[in-house]
C-alpha cells in the first residue's frame, strides 16, 4: 500500500526474461576486483534470472535486520550470489542488463548509496552516494532514475547507462518519492501541496515536458507506468476526513488522451498497483473493509484496460501483497 506503515521488510521476487552473454559491454565503472560478480551463465535451456531480497537475522549487528540483494538462474546448480554489501540493501529495478538498488552501511555517515549492476559484465558500479532521503533507483531498458537530496532541496536525476551523464530532470524543495520509468516517461509521488496532499507527476525526457498527471483532493501516490498508461494508489475519498489513508482506490491516466479512469474502488481500500502492457494489478482489501486490521485478508486483483475487466488473480487465506509486472 501507499500508506505509511512499520511492516517488516518482504522478500521481494523479480522475474526477468533469460539473458544471454553479451560481448563489448564493459564500460560500467568498476569498484575493485572484488565488485566483479559472476552469475551463473546463461545455457541453453536456462531458466530466467531471478533476483530478490534476503532478510536474515542481524547477527553481530546492534538492532534490526539485514537484506542482501541476491540473484540465481532458475535450473543452474550453481550457488545464489550476493551482490550487494552493507547493511541493508533492496531490489525492485530490473531490466534485460541491468538491475538497481538501493542500500545503507556503506558510508560512515549511514546515508543511502544508489546501486547498478551490468548483467553483461558482472560490473558493479556506485551510481550516487549524496542523498539522505530515500533513493529509490528505478531502471527501464537502459534508462536509470532515482532521488537525491532531502531536506531544502530534491533532484529527480535521470542517467543512461552505462556511461552517460547524470542529469537533474526536475528540482525543487517539496520531496520527492517513489519513481517509476519506462519509455520516455517518468512519473513520481510529488509533495510540493504537502505531505497529506501528495500528487502524480510526470517527466517526459523525449521532450523535456513536466506534467500534472493527477491533483486531485487528498493524497495520490505510489504510481507506475508502462507505454501511455500511469496508475497509482488514490486517497481522495478520505480528503478531509480524520484518517486521510483509508478508502484506496486504483486510478488510472492515459498519457496520450488525457483521461482519467476509475479502476477500482471496491468496498475496503486497494493499493501498490503496477501495469505492463494493458494489464494492472494490485493488493486489494475488500475483504476487511471495516473492523480489527483493515490491511490484512489481502488478495490480488488484475484489471484489462482494454476491455474494462476486472479478475481476482489470487484469493488464497492469508494475505497476497505488492504485486509485480515485467516493466520492459
Amino acid at each position: 500500500m501507499g500508506r505509511p506503515s512499520g511492516a517488516k521488510l518482504c522478500v521481494l521476487l523479480l522475474v526477468a526474461l533469460a539473458l544471454c552473454p553479451a560481448a563489448g559491454c564493459g564500460d560500467a565503472v568498476d569498484t575493485g576486483a572484488a565488485h566483479r560478480f559472476v552469475l551463473p551463465a546463461a545455457f541453453a535451456g536456462a531458466g530466467p534470472l531471478v533476483v530478490w531480497d534476503a532478510v536474515r537475522a542481524a547477527g553481530d549487528w546492534e538492532e534490526g535486520e539485514v537484506a542482501e540483494v541476491v540473484a540465481a538462474r532458475m535450473g543452474a546448480e550453481d550457488a545464489p550470489v550476493v551482490l550487494s554489501e552493507g547493511r541493508w540493501a533492496s531490489c525492485k529495478a530490473l531490466s534485460r542488463r541491468w538491475l538497481a538498488w538501493e542500500q545503507t552501511g556503506i558510508r560512515k555517515d549511514g546515508l543511502p548509496t544508489a546501486c547498478v549492476y551490468d548483467l553483461d559484465t558482472g560490473l558493479r558500479a556506485w551510481v550516487d552516494r549524496s542523498s539522505s532521503g530515500g533513493m529509490a533507483p528505478r531502471v527501464s531498458g537502459s534508462t536509470l532514475v532515482w532521488l537525491r537530496g532531502g531536506g531544502s532541496r530534491w533532484d529527480l536525476m535521470s542517467r543512461r547507462l552505462p556511461d552517460g551523464e547524470e542529469k537533474a530532470l526536475v528540482s525543487h524543495r517539496w520531496p520527492m518519492l517513489s519513481p517509476a520509468v519506462a519509455g520516455p516517461w517518468v512519473v513520481w509521488t510529488d509533495r510540493r501541496r504537502g505531505a497529506e496532499d501528495s500528487d502524480i507527476y510526470g517527466y517526459n525526457l523525449d521532450t523535456g515536458e513536466e506534467r500534472a498527471i493527477c491533483t486531485a483532493p487528498g493524497s495520490q501516490q505510489g504510481a507506475d507506468v508502462s507505454g501511455p498508461w500511469v496508475v497509482w494508489t488514490d486517497y481522495r475519498r478520505s480528503a478531509g476526513q480524520a484518517e486521510i489513508y483509508e478508502n484506496a482506490d486504483i486510478y488510472g491516466y492515459n498519457l496520450d488522451t488525457g483521461e482519467e479512469r476509475l479502476i477500482c474502488d471496491a468496498p475496503g481500500s486497494q493499493g501498490s498497483p503496477a501495469v505492463s502492457g494493458s494489464w494492472v494489478v494490485w493488493d486489494d482489501y475488500r475483504r476487511s473493509p471495516s473492523g480489527g486490521d483493515i490491511y490484512d485478508d489481502a488478495d490480488i486483483y488484475g484489471y484489462d484496460l482494454r476491455t474494462g475487466e476486472e479478475r481476482a488473480v489470487c484469493r488464497d487465506p492469508g494475505t497476497q501483497r505488492n504485486p509485480l509486472l515485467p516493466s520492459d
